[in-house]
Formats: C-alpha cells, sequence, structure tokens
C-alpha cells in the first residue's frame, strides 16, 4: 500500500458486552459505521441469535467483533517497497542524459555563436554534478517512496525557495538556469517531448512569452523569430545575451 495516494480506514472493535448481551439496537456508536450495518439486515439489532456477531466472550481480544488490530510501534516489520533501486537508478540515467544534450548543444552554440556564448550552458552542466542536487532528490526516493521524477521536483523547488530570497540579478540568473535544467529532466523522466523543439515556429514570429531559457533562446531562427518580449528577464540573463548574439530584437522585465 502506497501512503502518499491511498487512504486506510480503521474501525475499533466494539468492546460494550451489555449492548451485544441484549441485542440492543443503538448505543450511539459513530453513527454514519451504524447505518452501513443496519442497513444490511434488521434482524442483527433486536434478534437474540443475531447471524454472525458473537458474544463478547466467545471472541478474541473480548470484542464483539472479530480479531484485533496489531499496529506496528517504531516502524518493526514495515514493509519494502519494490522498485527504489530502480527509481535511483533512473534518476542517475536522466541526468547523464542530460549532461550528453547539453555537451551537444554547447558545441552547436560554440559552432554558431562562438565560445563565449557556448560557456553560457557551464553552470547548467555543473548543477547536473552538484551532490546536493542528486543526493537530495535520490534520499526523496529512498526515503518517502517517491517517484523519480516527484522526487528531483521537490529537490528543486527547496532549492529555488532558497536562491529566491535575494533580488540579485546573478542569482536570478541562476535560477533561470536551473528552470531550464529543471524543465529538462522533467520531461525526460516523464516521457514527454522534447520542450525546447522549435520546430513547428512558422515565419515572421515574435515570441511572447513570461520568461526564456537558455535551450530554447538558443534554437530559435532569427530568419524566422523578429522579436521577443518577455515579462521576466534582466540585461545580463543568458537566454537574453543569447538572443542578442543572434541579432533578435528583445524586451524583457515588462
Amino acid at each position: 500500500m502506497h501512503g502518499n495516494d491511498q487512504h486506510v480506514l480503521v474501525v475499533r472493535a466494539i468492546e460494550n458486552t451489555d449492548s451485544t448481551t441484549a441485542r440492543e439496537c443503538f448505543a450511539d456508536p459513530p453513527q454514519k459505521v451504524v447505518l452501513l450495518f443496519f442497513l444490511r439486515r434488521h434482524t442483527e439489532g433486536c434478534e437474540i441469535d443475531a447471524l454472525w456477531i458473537d458474544h463478547a466472550d466467545h471472541v478474541a481480544n473480548d470484542a464483539a467483533f472479530a480479531g484485533g488490530v496489531h499496529s506496528l510501534q517504531h516502524e518493526q516489520d514495515r514493509p519494502k517497497v519494490p522498485g527504489t533501486p530502480v527509481r535511483v537508478e533512473h534518476l542517475l540515467e536522466v541526468f547523464e542524459w542530460a549532461k550528453t544534450r547539453l555537451l551537444a548543444i554547447e558545441d552547436s552554440t560554440e559552432e554558431r555563436l562562438g565560445a563565449g556564448e557556448a560557456r553560457i550552458f557551464e553552470p547548467q552542466l555543473l548543477m547536473l554534478e552538484d551532490p546536493e542536487l542528486i543526493e537530495g532528490a535520490a534520499r526523496y526516493i529512498r526515503e518517502n517512496r517517491l517517484s523519480a521524477a516527484r522526487a528531483l521536483d521537490w529537490r528543486l523547488l527547496e532549492i529555488q525557495g532558497k536562491w529566491s530570497r535575494t533580488a540579485h540579478p546573478m542569482v536570478l540568473d541562476r535560477l533561470n538556469d536551473l528552470q531550464d535544467l529543471q524543465v529538462r529532466l522533467l520531461h525526460q523522466l516523464l516521457g514527454l517531448p522534447d520542450p525546447t523543439d522549435v520546430s513547428s515556429l512558422g515565419e515572421n514570429v515574435i515570441v511572447v512569452t513570461r520568461n526564456l531559457t537558455p535551450s530554447l533562446t538558443v534554437q530559435f531562427d532569427p530568419n524566422l523569430v523578429l522579436g521577443i518580449a518577455a515579462d521576466h528577464g534582466t540585461r545580463t540573463a543568458h537566454w537574453v545575451m543569447l538572443a542578442r548574439s543572434l541579432g533578435i530584437p528583445t524586451v524583457c522585465g515588462m
């Protein structure tokens, strides 16, 4: 049973022997439970020989209903959830895939725009090797039995919350790099299409958006994209620098 998306209703055994012996109909127990019992067979509330209900002396633990409930104490006998190592392995595989993909983007950017612009992707490559990010997500998988995508999303949100406490432009640029990485990793973990695929763009397009990322901006063809207007971003944002190098007029921070 998975604790994150399933619920368990535990009903404690009734131990009122007087009510059981006299076959009294109602003794003010939880009403919702009683309705379920008494709509089944009305005779069980008044007949001496009620079916399926024994006297408390005849059952285990002095209860009107059978058996007792054994609760785990201090995680004793806690079952192992299968698949945790597989999810961690899948997470690490996606990190390696992202490295390969970013290196390819870095090489193509260097060919098109130069070595300076290609270095824009180095912070993301460093993030992919950050133990704080990798081990934090893997720990969430092991301890909380989360999927790889959910664990990574939690860890990235924590880091974003920590970095968002300042309005320094350099930190905001780093946040944008982290968001770029987040979109790429989560799409791959969830089996979704490549979010940086801009092949569907038509001609003479003006991109209007809340924000952009470096790996998306570098895919733009300046012959097709005539301009960019974004709510967020700064003059020193990495995606703005790439748009400038591509010769695409850009307005940001509107």
